[in-house]
């Protein structure tokens, strides 16, 4: 479990999956088959995902072949919204100052084999973990670590590339009591 961080989200995004099921789906052998409703928790659990990631209803309709999950299909934007969300940060605390966004910073993430994973965003950052929240937490937590390393660091002592990336921090954040 990640180090204990104090921050604020800007706002939290996700969208439910609704009408799933609108024509006539074939199985793998392109047989038409009947729709089928399965519990969240036996879609989760058939795609690898915890039964508290993403924001889908109870009960979403799907297909079955002879009660197997031989024939689940997704249309592509709807799993998007299971597999994807973003983090658009707020303000973090490092030591006792409150350091808040000037400008709104979002990071775009995706599930990929079962792991939460930013893998381009803002300042090159690069994170991975197993639940959104925990993945929310990491962002805090680098975003904290950039700042002291970076932004509060004498740039005398940063080369180019440092004192590229301070100067980033600074435009995207401020320090206030």
């Amino acid at each position: 479990m990640p180090n204990e961080i104090m921050y604020g989200d800007v706002n939290r995004t996700g969208k439910a999956i609704d009408n799933l099921w609108d024509s006539t789906v074939l199985d793998y052998d392109h047989h038409a088959v009947e729709p089928h409703t399965f519990s969240k928790t036996e879609i989760y659990q058939n795609h690898g995902l915890s039964v508290n990631d993403g924001n889908i209803p109870e009960q979403i309709l799907l297909i079955s072949d002879s009660d197997s999950y031989k024939a689940l299909v997704y249309v592509t934007e709807q799993m998007e919204d299971i597999t994807r969300f973003q983090i658009t940060a707020g303000w973090f605390m490092s030591g006792s100052k409150k350091i808040s966004p000037k400008h709104p910073l979002t990071f775009q993430c995706v599930l990929d084999d079962g792991w939460w994973v930013i893998s381009n965003g803002p300042f090159d950052i690069m994170l991975t973990a197993e639940t959104k929240e925990e993945l929310r937490v990491f962002v805090y937590q680098e975003l904290e670590f950039l700042w002291r390393q970076y932004a509060m660091e004498d740039e005398n002592v940063l080369d180019e590339g440092a004192r590229h990336l301070k100067y980033q921090l600074l435009d995207f954040y401020k320090e206030s009591d």
